[in-house]
């Protein structure tokens, strides 16, 4: 889905893979002696009571083809102040150049040229300290004082293999069973937690089709007059859309409108082609991924899990009905963008743009918009999941088993989740004079710079965020400095400089974030693909399951959808190692549920 799933080409020539390998050599945590003429190497370590060689360290970005941007800012106040904290400086970073990280790595690791830290994706770190080039961190864990505040135990299984700690966590989720931080972030008007898709529909629409309920609009203007979090009570719909009838029965009433648009239909429902009825299909079934019914201790994925096969049933009604669009089936991402911003599409999951979606249903009246609206109640009577939450993070870290300091390491890599990191990666040291202390309150000194760095701009002279290193929250990777860019970060930035500054909140992110989050598995139920045959048969599925479920949606009879249904099932079976990535599956249901 959006936020897990990837697609790298690999276009890179033979003669750059060997310069590759030739350049990333771990170097196992190199060290040098300290030079008494020189400050690099008497530097104090992180605990700032004793001096250390210098440690030059070599990255491997599996998960992106190039330098991020930050690694060669030389206007960068932040790094220089982390290599002086701990005498550690990134000797060497090398990018994916396009490869897939299993691809990549084992082909380091058969040339033995595997960098001293490796961040990859969650999916395969199983697989890959199978390969025995990677640490074991379970002796360590101790030392990650700040990292176990953050994770939750299910998220600290996500990261071991065999019961051994086998990576570090990135992002992902914070433990709200952590007292100390969830009364931290309950009090933090702009903590938001992960989220992912939720049902949208056009608020003329729900009107005309005689629905009431607070607007985007009206809720914007009570959280600019008071914010606060978004409830239930906002997101209040009459009649309830709250199971599987209702919203069937929203889409039928919008049929009866007979609407048009640029002299086209309004279809009652548009998603996206591929992956919108994986998406969708959690209003009738438990979840399409892979899925662990913990009251039968039984795994399954995709096709074979319970009710999947009577949505799609479901959708086939549908196109036929005329309540989808069955060009969704075909539509590329502009074409979808256009049906959706002309006004063709009632309800719909996402698209390639929606605020300019939302920008052209304004246009036509101002007081409209595409308003998000809960997920109805799954006909299977199970939890449903949209997708699974990663509370450790999709990407994480692996160590090189041969570096030769992990605890200094460890100390270096923990430290990006204490609130003096934060502090630092967010404002800057006080020794570039960018900020001060006004009632209490941190805020940036020169306005021009508060204004560029609030609204993703630069001033005149050109600086911004980016421009020093600094937290950015309109970059595309939002830590810009070269030290964050490349070092574990929290869930959440606790040292936000919003929080200085009169808060503004976004009504129609936050009723999204609202839905959304609650529909992400945090209890393990679900998980992204664990091992060789699951990832086998996840990319089966994407690569070639979703295409040929076409046919059975357009099937002309219940009978052709059966033949056709089962045809795919038994493919993907087949073809996606299906029964042996069942028994893997089930295993790491087993180990993180503690069965």
């Amino acid at each position: 889905m959006k936020s897990f799933k990837m697609g790298i080409a690999c276009l890179v020539a033979v003669l750059f893979l060997s310069a590759v390998l030739a350049g990333c050599s771990g170097n196992g945590g190199k060290t040098e002696s300290a030079d008494p003429s020189s400050t690099q190497g008497t530097a104090p370590n992180g605990s700032g009571t004793a001096a250390e060689p210098l440690m030059e360290i070599t990255i491997l970005d599996a998960l992106n083809a190039a330098v991020k941007p930050g690694a060669d800012n030389p206007n960068d106040i932040v790094t220089p102040e982390v290599e002086k904290k701990f005498n550690i400086k990134i000797a060497e970073i090398t990018p994916s150049g396009g490869k897939m990280p299993a691809e990549l790595i084992n082909m380091m690791v058969a040339a033995g040229n595997v960098p001293d830290i490796v961040f990859t994706d969650n999916q395969n770190i199983g697989n890959f300290y199978a390969k025995d080039a990677f640490a074991d961190l379970t002796e360590y864990k101790d030392h990650l004082v700040n990292m176990k505040k953050w994770y939750s135990d299910v998220a600290w299984k996500m990261l071991e293999s065999d019961g051994k700690l086998i990576a570090l966590p990135s992002g992902g989720d914070p433990n709200m069973d952590n007292p100390e931080l969830a009364s931290r972030l309950n009090e933090d008007l702009l903590y938001r937690p992960m989220n992912n898709f939720a049902i949208q529909v056009r608020e003329d629409v729900l009107r005309k089709a005689g629905y009431t309920f607070k607007s985007v609009g009206d809720l914007q203007q009570e959280l600019d007059g008071s914010p606060r979090r978004v409830t239930s009570e906002d997101l209040q719909i009459e009649p309830a859309i709250d199971t599987f009838e209702d919203f069937e029965a929203l889409l039928y009433k919008i049929k009866d409108l007979n609407l048009t648009a640029n002299g086209k239909p309004v279809y009652p429902l548009y998603v996206p082609g591929e992956y919108g009825p994986h998406i969708l299909s959690v209003i009738y079934a438990p979840t399409s991924g892979f899925w662990h019914d913990k009251d039968a201790d039984r795994a399954s994925a995709f096709l074979e899990n319970p009710n999947v096969k009577e949505f799609y049933k479901v959708m086939n009604k549908w196109i036929k009905d005329g309540i989808i669009d069955k060009d969704f089936m075909i539509d590329k991402a502009d074409q979808m963008q256009t049906k959706i911003a002309g006004g063709n599409a009632a309800v719909i999951i996402t698209t390639s743009d929606i605020n300019a979606a939302r920008t052209a249903v304004k246009r036509s009246n101002p007081e409209d918009d595409f308003r998000p609206i809960p997920w109805p109640a799954s006909r299977s009577g199970k939890t449903a999941y949209v997708d699974p939450s990663y509370p450790a993070g999709s990407a994480n870290i692996m160590i090189n088993k041969n570096f030769n300091d992990i605890p200094r390491l460890l100390k270096y890599l923990d430290w990006f989740y204490s609130d003096e990191a934060m502090e630092l990666g967010t404002w800057g040291p006080e020794s570039a004079g960018l900020w001060e202390v006004k009632d209490g309150k941190k805020v940036f000194k020169d306005n021009a710079l508060w204004e560029a760095i609030s609204t993703g701009t630069t001033t005149a002279d050109g600086k911004g965020a980016s421009y020093y290193g600094l937290l950015d929250y309109f970059a595309p990777v939002e830590w810009t400095s070269k030290a964050f860019a490349y070092a574990p970060t929290p869930p959440y930035n606790l040292q936000n400089y919003r929080l200085s500054y009169p808060i503004k909140l976004n009504a129609y992110a936050d009723m999204q974030n609202f839905i959304s989050s609650k529909m992400l598995a945090r209890d393990g139920s679900m998980l992204p693909a664990k091992g060789e045959a699951a990832s086998t048969l996840a990319g089966y599925y994407w690569s070639s399951t979703v295409k040929k479920l076409p046919i059975a949606m357009m099937a002309k009879t219940d009978a052709e959808f059966d033949k056709e249904w089962q045809a795919i099932a038994d493919d993907m079976k087949s073809n996606g190692r299906y029964d042996e990535a069942m028994q893997q599956m089930l295993q790491e249901f087993r180990a993180i549920n503690g069965k």
